[in-house]
């Protein structure tokens, strides 16, 4: 599985682009993030977030396109195109695919979290507890076996995704909302 930042053809010099794109051209550029969990976790409990994007490049967006969630999605993705033999509408093949924490997981991601995932909750579950991906097939090449699968992932970090009982405190604030975008595609072989 190779993990990339995408086209970089707009990521020419005057060029309009979307945030999406943006960190994906700054990943292509070599600039990618390097940011870890335990940065945005500090942001979120300085109250320093805000609205932050991470494309390929960056760490973080490269654990969550690792993770088992994310791993899933492109298995279930892999049976249906082998199955047709690689002659199957690329259009067809997107959707949904949120991953959904249990309430029950609370200390679970704080371990996750005081222990970058070593135990507890694995990072970047620990971090984002539940979160919103979407994924579109982009590319089936019958005569090389592989497809290719952009995403994106979003995400708000809040005390009421933490706790699940008390209500999100505005931005700017300790523990203020972190509202976080990813995106990455996926290249995947025989």
């Amino acid at each position: 599985m190779e993990i990339v930042a995408g086209d970089s053809g707009p990521c020419l010099e005057g060029a309009m682009v979307s945030s999406g794109v943006a960190a994906g051209c700054a990943d292509v550029a070599g600039v990618g993030s390097t940011d870890t969990w335990n940065d945005l976790l500090n942001e979120w409990l300085n109250g320093k977030g805000g609205n932050r994007t991470f494309g390929a490049g960056s760490l973080i967006t490269q654990q969550l396109a690792g993770n088992k969630h994310s791993r899933d999605v492109l298995e279930g993705l892999r049976r249906q195109i082998s199955s047709s033999n690689y002659e199957i509408d690329p259009a067809s093949l997107g959707g949904r695919s949120s991953y959904k924490d249990p309430k029950t997981n609370f200390f679970k991601d704080l371990y996750g979290m005081y222990t970058n995932g070593e135990k507890g909750s694995g990072i970047p579950e620990a971090f984002m507890g539940s979160y919103d991906q979407v994924h579109q097939v982009i590319n089936v090449n019958k005569k090389e076996k592989t497809f290719t699968v952009a995403f994106g992932a979003y995400n708000e970090t809040g005390v009421e995704s933490l706790t699940h009982v008390f209500p999100d405190i505005g931005q700017g604030k300790d523990m203020g909302t972190l509202h976080q975008s990813y995106y990455w595609t996926v290249t995947v072989g025989p």
